[in-house]
């Protein structure tokens, strides 16, 4: 179960826990931040636009080693104040422009959301938006990793959507920390496009590669 005051103190590293009060820098005197700049250094930016589905694909950053450990200290080792430390370097812009969009949050094992005690991509929407819509699940367990490439596209037999009729003429960003295989953001794409949303945007944390110029 997460605690959210474990780390609560605004002068410690959410990561690193280093004491940032012995860290003087620009961009801590501009705005503070409850990340060190050695652990927003390795954040691997990758701000890529591309098109997936017809639909506007926008990812952050590259799925390296930093941000592999990061995801598994926030979704497998339960540290749930790790979910301010994602989008710092976009959190403003972000916010400014998805505004007027709900926010549909792929989803994650229900079972172990409850061991952990809260929905990781979920969590993380709610730091930058009000309007969050938790109406995708999975009927059973799958794990994309489990899976060869071609197996995965099982995954549209186990994502559903209760609630759908909400998101009619809403404007929509799909929101999901990882993209692998697209596989599940396809399903997801597919079930929200089912109740004719204004329109629809993605929006991926991390990826191994910017998706330009691949058939989707």
């Amino acid at each position: 179960m997460h605690q959210d005051n474990r780390k609560a103190q605004s002068h410690v590293c959410l990561i690193c826990h280093r004491d940032l009060r012995y860290e003087l820098s620009i961009r801590r005197l501009i705005k503070e931040e409850q990340v060190c700049s050695s652990c927003l250094s390795q954040f691997e930016i990758m701000d890529s636009s591309s098109l997936f589905l017809g639909y506007h694909l926008h990812v952050l950053y590259y799925y390296n080693t930093f941000f592999k450990s990061l995801l598994f200290s926030y979704k497998g080792q339960y540290d749930y104040v790790l979910k301010e430390a994602f989008l710092l370097p976009f959190i403003e812009s972000i916010k400014k422009k998805y505004e007027q969009y709900m926010v549909v949050c792929v989803p994650s094992n229900h079972a172990t959301n409850l061991k952990r005690g809260f929905a990781p991509v979920a969590s993380i929407a709610m730091t930058f938006s009000h309007h969050v819509f938790q109406g995708l699940y999975k009927k059973e367990d799958y794990k994309q990793t489990d899976h060869s490439f071609k197996e995965r596209e099982g995954v549209k037999n186990v994502i559903m959507l209760k609630g759908g009729e909400f998101l009619r003429g809403k404007k929509l960003l799909l929101f999901d920390d990882v993209m692998t295989s697209g596989e599940t953001m396809k399903r997801c794409v597919s079930l929200c496009a089912a109740y004719d949303p204004a329109c629809i945007e993605i929006l991926v944390l991390a990826s191994r590669y910017d998706w330009k110029g691949r058939d989707v």
